[in-house]
């Protein structure tokens, strides 16, 4: 009895050493928990908890002094998704290159639709848009702690929607140098504003004194260098990773910044604009009577 246990005993110290042997190059998927290190030139890259399966070997027979690879993170793109940090990789991927890209769309229709808002306001057929004389009530300039000028006007004008129905506007507004030098106390300027809805009003005098500023030529150019960076981080999440789900948050990205740049931008202006702080709006019921009544 005794030699027959002393025979299984180098049995199964033999079976050991041959287990551990195996653990290396070429065979990683064999490692135990615990011998799946770059000491054996293997990586563990089990999602959860150890999976011998998930045991691979270093890229190259190289692990790079980490567990990770040449980039010391685990990602290996034979495995796809499941990978250990694979997905967490692709998805940071595809948030950085959503970002860059987006600023092109949003960039490019804010633009657009800055440009349609300020041309509505000009122009002298809009059914939207009605127009009266504002009065230059104060001016004033303030100064940044940088040094820069901002020159500003209070203004008054009389709104009317139809006949008999009109609301007094008050409103302090930034304007151009050239409006501010040219427009003194008492002036009275065109005053273009949002039938319905008098906190929306241009200054025509003041609009077209506005430079020009960038095209929108010029705006794609460079926002367009963003969104090339943009195209190469999130297609190398694909080939980095072998996981497609950093596409995911790199396309909603691209919508939620065109829809920002399309419908968001000039609303979040308006608003800040025409809020009470700027702008205030009061019935005003001292109207000259209508002529047809003053005739009869």
């Amino acid at each position: 009895m005794a030699f027959r246990g002393v025979c299984l005993s180098l049995g199964l110290a033999s079976l050991t050493r041959s287990a551990v042997a195996e653990c290396k190059l070429g065979s990683c998927s064999s490692c135990a928990e615990g011998q799946c290190n770059p000491g054996n030139e293997c990586y563990d890259s089990s999602p959860e908890d150890y999976d011998p399966t998930y045991c691979v070997d270093c890229p190259g027979g190289d692990c790079g002094g980490s567990d990770g690879g040449d980039n010391g993170l685990d990602v290996d793109p034979s495995l796809g998704c499941p990978g250990k940090e694979n997905l967490p990789v692709a998805l940071i991927l595809g948030v950085m290159g959503g970002f860059f890209f987006c600023l092109l769309p949003c960039g490019t229709l804010c633009y657009r639709s800055q440009k349609q808002y300020r041309d509505e306001f000009l122009s002298s057929s809009s059914v939207t848009v009605g127009r009266t004389q504002a009065e230059v009530k104060k001016k004033w300039t303030e100064t940044s702690d940088k040094g820069g000028v901002t020159h500003m006007f209070e203004v008054q004008f009389v709104a009317q929607r139809r006949p008999g129905e009109a609301y007094l506007v008050d409103a302090k507004r930034t304007v151009q140098q050239q409006t501010y030098e040219s427009a003194q106390i008492g002036a009275q300027l065109e005053c273009a504003f949002r039938l319905g809805n008098e906190r929306e009003f241009m200054l025509v005098e003041d609009v077209r004194a506005q430079p020009e500023g960038c095209s929108l030529t010029m705006i794609v150019c460079f926002l367009g260098c963003f969104a090339l960076v943009g195209v190469a981080l999130a297609g190398a999440s694909f080939p980095l990773t072998g996981c497609p789900l950093g596409f995911i948050p790199f396309g909603l990205l691209i919508v939620g910044g065109s829809l920002l740049g399309w419908k968001g931008c000039m609303p979040l202006v308006r608003k800040l604009t025409s809020s009470s702080f700027y702008v205030t709006v009061k019935p005003y019921n001292n109207l000259a009577p209508p002529m047809e009544m003053m005739q009869a």
